[in-house]
């Protein structure tokens, strides 16, 4: 499976100012990748929004989206 993920989104993401980031009932590349958190490294999965910001959607060493990424996505096939 390598990095990329295909994700689904099953609840709508939208942002603070209101904005519809990720559509329920579309498809997304999710991928992972590490990035630099002050003197650490961490593991994430980011994908692209709607406007093609990439967004951290779970941290895959934590649980701390992993309440986020339930809600809103299914990895399929």
């Amino acid at each position: 499976m390598g990095n990329n993920i295909k994700l689904l989104c099953i609840h709508n993401v939208v942002l603070n100012d209101g904005t519809l980031a990720f559509s329920e009932g579309k498809e997304y590349r999710g991928y992972k990748t590490s990035l630099r958190d002050m003197y650490t490294f961490k593991r994430v999965i980011r994908a692209k929004s709607n406007q093609g910001d990439r967004h951290i959607i779970k941290e895959i060493d934590s649980d701390r989206l992993d309440i986020f990424y339930g809600k809103h996505f299914i990895e399929i096939q």
